[in-house]
């Protein structure tokens, strides 16, 4: 006990690193448990407070190794200080282990223990969200009820979390508490426009991305979802804002000459609007083909459209796609465009016949169902309900004509 008292006695003159060495000593030489148990919390209590986190981490564990009762007052302190060092080292991985111990019984009269739940849950969930995304999200849930601090961060990835899990509702409702304090958050309003898009909540998505007037992606997708809402002329306004913030932006592009030539064909008879459905394809096929001599495309803005004689030949494609069984290179879903009308993450026409930037589930055999509605207007000169009714050949036929068979 003389040595104890020593110990305290350099450590309230400020020799802390003198009373941590009559405690190292202690725990080599004494056998009994309570001079044991109080030499290892000054040691590990000291080390914290110098911020030798990792050293007092293992002091600790290697303490309550040797310990035959870890329910002593003495032993739970220690503990709650092996928990302090390890948040301080963003261990969440060890910690995992400690929120039972933080919330049980025994540590309930410990003061520290309460203080500290929140942040060890806290690194503990990071540890585990791409792992076990669902544990995380019960340690986050834990983590909010005492960490108002850091609530944004403990929102946004619980947020991240319940995307991986589907829980789109769930991870709306979290960023949407995250962005109470960081309303204007570029990722976090672009999560949420994109779950809403994949809800079909398209009203929400355009209201979400309307607060991103600067971001060519966001508003590329509200002018998608402005499209789904037949809210035309706002629709035309947002590609037209795309391609000021990125001329060569080649989908908003495409949207928008789709959206274009609805407008021409509004009112017109069923039989105009096949003719002017054809000029846009026959226009959108010569300006795809970039590599053709000048010869070429002449010919090809002479030759008569294709006969309705439901045996013409088909016309052969501008652009050959790839070879069917070549491997198809998958891309995150949130790189991918917003879904289409269809509900499929959409893809440029240019990407598909390159077979580039496409979903980990593309269908080869119904590539056209990627375009996003305005391109396949643009493309086929026809929406997609009406493209579907016409028979296979005829589906097959105009589909090679880009290179989508």
């Amino acid at each position: 006990m003389d040595r104890l008292a020593e110990a305290e006695k350099l450590n309230t003159a400020g020799d802390k690193d003198g009373a941590i060495k009559i405690y190292a000593e202690l725990l080599e030489n004494d056998a009994d448990q309570v001079i044991f148990e109080s030499a290892a919390y000054g040691k590990v209590n000291l080390l914290n407070v110098q911020k030798n986190f990792e050293q007092a981490a293992t002091t600790a564990s290697d303490a309550l190794a040797k310990l035959k009762d870890r329910s002593t007052e003495l032993a739970v302190a220690i503990r709650v200080e092996r928990c302090l060092a390890l948040i301080n080292m963003q261990n969440g991985a060890h910690l995992v282990d400690e929120i039972e111990f933080l919330e049980s019984e025994s540590a309930s009269n410990n003061a520290n223990a309460a203080m500290l739940l929140g942040n060890a849950a806290f690194e503990a969930a990071n540890s585990l969200a791409r792992s076990n995304p669902a544990r995380a999200v019960t340690f986050y849930n834990k983590a909010l009820k005492s960490r108002d601090d850091a609530a944004d961060a403990i929102h946004f990835n619980r947020a991240t979390c319940l995307v991986h899990l589907g829980r789109a509702d769930d991870a709306i409702e979290s960023l949407e508490q995250f962005l109470k304090r960081a309303p204007t958050n570029k990722q976090a309003l672009t999560i949420v426009g994109n779950l809403k898009m994949q809800k079909k909540d398209y009203a929400g998505a355009a209201e979400t991305l309307e607060k991103l007037p600067d971001d060519a992606d966001a508003c590329f997708k509200r002018g998608t979802a402005l499209t789904l809402l037949v809210r035309v002329p706002e629709a035309k306004a947002m590609f037209k804002r795309v391609l000021e913030l990125q001329p060569g932006h080649e989908r908003a592009a495409s949207a928008l000459a789709g959206l274009n030539t609805a407008a021409v064909t509004e009112g017109m008879t069923a039989e105009d609007k096949v003719s002017i459905g054809k000029a846009a394809a026959k226009a959108k096929a010569i300006a795809m083909t970039s590599t053709l001599t000048e010869k070429k495309i002449e010919k090809m803005v002479r030759r008569k459209s294709i006969s309705e004689d439901e045996y013409a030949r088909p016309e052969r494609p501008v652009t050959p796609p790839p070879e069917m069984d070549a491997p198809l290179e998958a891309t995150p879903p949130e790189l991918l465009g917003a879904p289409n009308s269809l509900g499929l993450p959409t893809v440029s026409l240019a990407d598909i016949v390159a077979r580039k930037n496409l979903p980990a589930d593309f269908d080869v055999a119904n590539t056209e169902k990627y375009l996003t509605d305005g391109e396949f207007v643009a493309t086929f000169g026809m929406d997609y309900k009406t493209f579907s009714a016409m028979k296979k050949w005829k589906r097959n036929r105009e589909k090679k004509k880009y290179g989508l068979f």
